[in-house]
């Protein structure tokens, strides 16, 4: 497949580079020819910004790959002059701009020794590019960008597995080691909240202004819950009689042994039991959850007394705290996903985060 998906770049057959693509015996990453280059690397070569789109947008590509000479997809790019390959690459946060060749050349110091490009347009034009290239790296001035990925997809009970998970788990953490977020990873916990936890106490106090925190496995609507002890008067209305439930009711993340926690419990955890070490007072938290859940039912539909979530108390706490405003978040749920999806929410989010200014939320 390989051979097939050089001659359909050649030739701009781009509608028989993705059915190439989707071939199960296709490797985006292969390397061939008399200098070991990836089909990217082909697609520079002929400065097709189409057929590199194509390319960067395939599951499990790396665009970071060297050839034999030692030149990455964009080095390559700058070597030979190909400025709509460059455009492109550089525009993709998964590209490595800091690479060096063999002979310790930064990206700009390439652009002077090349023998290939003769043009001095040409070349100014690529300097041009490459100054853009700090504007990433500034983007962020107070505090830090942490990043915690969440991703299920090996589980041990009747659910079933999702490979989906592992590669978008692969996907958004190049993309936001590539914008500097210091990215922590939690693969396949039986524990969420207690990996949570661990993790929160790693990180310096007071040093977070940025926090992205994204999962990626099973979870659920936990529409009932068995009723628990009865309220006393201060907390009935007009003589109802209310009883609490055992559990919180409300969306949950599903461990990969199924132990559950609620999304409350999950931003409790962040906020480090109601004192947040961590996190800055001018931070911005986005959570984001690419997840299924099963039909929102009333649980109170079936009762002729008011239910009280036992969570309510959870979420009041979070809200005295002052960072309702702060956090945000986003599940694909309300989107009608499900974690099997192979176009998943967070496939689709990725290919959207071409621009690093995506990743950060003001305060």
């Amino acid at each position: 497949m390989f051979s097939e998906m050089k001659e359909a770049i050649r030739k701009k057959m781009y509608p028989e580079m993705q059915t190439i693509a989707d071939h199960p015996e296709f490797q985006v990453n292969k390397l061939g020819g008399g200098d070991s280059r990836t089909v990217l690397h082909t697609a520079v070569a002929k400065d097709d910004k189409e057929a590199i789109k194509i390319l960067l947008n395939l599951p499990g590509v790396d665009p970071n790959i060297r050839t034999s000479k030692g030149h990455t997809p964009l080095m390559l790019s700058v070597w030979e002059g190909r400025l709509q390959a460059m455009e492109t690459l550089l525009e993709d946060p998964k590209v490595d701009t800091d690479v060096e060749d063999y002979e310790d050349h930064t990206l700009v110091e390439m652009v002077s020794h090349t023998t290939v490009v003769k043009s001095d347009i040409t070349k100014n034009k690529a300097l041009e590019m490459l100054k853009k290239i700090s504007i990433r790296e500034k983007i962020v001035t107070m505090g830090d960008n942490v990043a915690i990925l969440i991703g299920n997809s090996v589980y041990k009970n009747t659910m079933n597995n999702l490979p989906g998970a592992n590669r978008d788990l692969d996907e958004m953490t190049a993309i936001l080691k590539s914008v500097h977020y210091t990215v922590y990873v939690l693969e396949n916990t039986e524990d969420i909240l207690a990996s949570l936890e661990e993790t929160m106490q790693k990180i310096p106090e007071g040093s977070v202004s940025n926090l992205h925190v994204h999962y990626l496995g099973h979870g659920q609507f936990r529409s009932s819950a068995k009723v628990g002890r009865e309220l006393g008067e201060d907390d009935a209305d007009g003589g109802t009689r209310v009883f609490e439930t055992e559990e919180a009711i409300g969306e949950v993340l599903l461990s990969v042994t199924g132990e559950a926690c609620t999304v409350d419990e999950l931003l409790w955890e962040l906020l480090e039991a109601g004192k947040p070490r961590a996190l800055n007072r001018v931070i911005a938290v986005c959570v984001m959850l690419d997840m299924c859940r099963n039909k929102l039912r009333d649980v109170s539909a079936l009762h002729n007394y008011e239910i009280k979530d036992v969570g309510l108390d959870l979420k009041m706490d979070i809200k005295k705290l002052g960072y309702n405003n702060k956090i945000m978040t986003v599940s694909s749920a309300l989107l009608g996903d499900t974690a099997s999806d192979s176009n998943s929410f967070t496939w689709r989010l990725a290919q959207h985060y071409r621009c690093p200014n995506l990743l950060l939320l003001e305060p």
